[in-house]
């Protein structure tokens, strides 16, 4: 409840933005519904991902220029007032007695003034408790790292594997607001897992590929007995994707596009695992996924896990592989925005089940668009496996 309330403060805040707008502008049905898409362009713009908009100076430019509106029309407001109250003011003769209906219009301009009052005093409230929200998610629950440990039925594990356990990251988004140091507070959680297997499902930086090569090193050094494999993520293509791939395999990270690898062959005939292509690569003269030839292409025995960067890929993979693990969502980085998202019946975080199959989408290390957290937390996920 507490996370509809926030979105409720959130757009009473923009609400009241147009209400000040309106009366400086003017009435009218043109200026009020060009108003309101403005007001809707900025909710979006401040909750909305990196991707609607390209780079994140953007909505930062567009948050600070709400607020600017907001100390602007509150002075404003005030001066104007006074200014026309000058205007207004009557001058009487000294023996002239008051005009009959001075009173009534005392009374209009106070009822007026109390309006006012309290439509300043809830634009106020309400943009304190959004700034200072995303203040609050910003300065700690985006450092606020979670260890998530979830066990998930896989039909047909060896006995031998009983327990395994693999550790994903995903979504580090290393560059604009992501430096070493948070890396290494997440990649701490990672040690104290103590997987068999790692695995990184995308976006390991945000737009600098030049970041990939200490990115893919610092992973390196936490790999397990069976290494790290990992995919490519959107971002990955909105910089350089075969710079990355290439910083990743130098660093002896299994990089798979379309592709599959047995692992544990000898412990029973051990589990397939496969890795797709991004969707957006196909934009970027990339691959793009091929889920129908992957599996076509990969071993027929042992039980499927598969990496995917977009949990919408599960809509065609339920059925045909035990387990997918995604990311790319931030767990929508914000609790009122993954409340709706999940009303919406989207994949936002967590466990999904669908033809027998599940889902695991992970909230997430960095951030992307505001570089902010509010009731949602990042991740790294523990998943330990066990025969279905």
């Amino acid at each position: 409840m507490w996370a509809l309330a926030l979105l409720l403060i959130a757009l009473a805040s923009h609400a009241v933005l147009i209400a000040w707008l309106r009366s400086v502008i003017g009435k009218g049905p043109l200026r009020t519904t060009a108003l309101i898409a403005a007001a809707m362009f900025l909710i979006i713009a401040l909750y909305g991902p990196r991707e609607n908009f390209g780079y994140t100076s953007f909505e930062l430019a567009v948050v600070a220029l709400g607020g600017g509106l907001f100390v602007t029309l509150l002075i404003g407001e005030r001066a104007v007032a006074v200014v026309r109250a000058r205007r207004r003011l009557p001058v009487a003769e000294p023996s002239q007695e008051p005009a009959p209906a001075a009173a009534p219009a005392a009374t209009a301009a106070e009822t007026t003034g109390r309006r006012q009052t309290l439509v300043r005093l809830a634009g106020g409230v309400s943009w304190a408790v959004s700034a200072g929200s995303l203040g609050w998610g910003a300065a700690r629950t985006r450092h606020d790292f979670e260890l998530v440990e979830v066990v998930v039925k896989v039909p047909g594990l060896p006995r031998s594997l009983e327990g395994y356990a693999i550790a994903q990251i995903s979504d580090l988004h290393v560059g604009t607001f992501v430096g070493e140091e948070d890396l290494a507070a997440g990649l701490e959680l990672v040690a104290r897992a103590r997987p068999d297997l790692l695995v990184v499902t995308g976006d390991l930086i945000d737009f600098d590929a030049g970041l990939a090569p200490m990115v893919a090193a610092r992973i390196a050094k936490l790999a397990p007995r069976d290494g790290v494999v990992g995919i490519l993520g959107n971002h990955e293509y909105h910089s350089d994707a075969d710079a990355v791939r290439a910083a990743l395999t130098a660093a002896r990270i299994d990089v798979l596009v379309n592709e599959s690898r047995v692992l544990r062959a000898g412990d029973g005939g051990g589990f397939v695992l496969l890795g797709l292509d991004d969707y957006s690569a196909v934009r970027m003269g990339g691959r793009g996924p091929d889920l129908a030839g992957t599996l076509a292409a990969a071993p027929k025995a042992g039980p499927r896990i598969l990496l995917a960067h977009q949990p919408q890929q599960f809509d065609q993979a339920a059925g045909s592989v035990a387990l997918q693990l995604s990311g790319h969502t931030h767990g929508f980085q914000f609790g009122f925005a993954a409340y709706v998202g999940r009303i919406a019946r989207t994949y936002v975080s967590g466990r999904y089940e669908k033809n027998g199959s599940v889902l695991w989408v992970n909230r997430g290390l960095g951030v992307t668009g505001p570089p902010s957290r509010v009731g949602v937390r990042p991740e790294v996920t523990k998943i330990v496996l066990v025969a279905g």
